[in-house]
């Protein structure tokens, strides 16, 4: 990517900028998102997002942990409606133990590529 990676090594290219506050931590928010491993294996999505289908989003907590640290991440960077794509490396993600319980499972320090749509935003301000 055209871009330099954050300190803690995730790439975040802003495809479609966003409006109105940042997310911060303990905002809880709603994303449509997929995820690929870096040879192009879609490990995970939103139901039907690669096909252009966005029924359920997917919800979290920013900085519950809930989330990969990658996603947790980038999420502090993103507003109402931005579409990233993120390059995040194997600390960030899965670690060295990948994930077994996926399906397709992850193999210990993949590469993971991720678009993110932020689709809603609940401030706890």
């Amino acid at each position: 990517p055209n871009v330099e990676p954050t300190a803690s090594g995730l790439y975040y290219i802003e495809e479609v900028k966003g409006t109105g506050d940042t997310i911060v931590p303990g905002d809880k928010i709603q994303i449509f998102y997929a995820t690929w491993t870096i040879d192009s294996l879609l490990i995970d999505e939103t139901n039907g997002y690669t096909k252009g289908y966005r029924f359920e989003p997917f919800e979290f907590v920013v900085g519950a942990g809930t989330a990969i640290k990658g996603l947790e991440e980038a999420a502090t960077y993103m507003q109402l409606g931005t579409v990233a794509n993120l390059v995040i490396n194997s600390e960030l993600a899965y670690g060295q133990n990948g994930n077994t319980q996926g399906n397709p499972p992850v193999a210990g320090f993949s590469t993971l590529l991720m678009q993110v749509q932020v689709y809603k935003i609940y401030h706890s301000n």
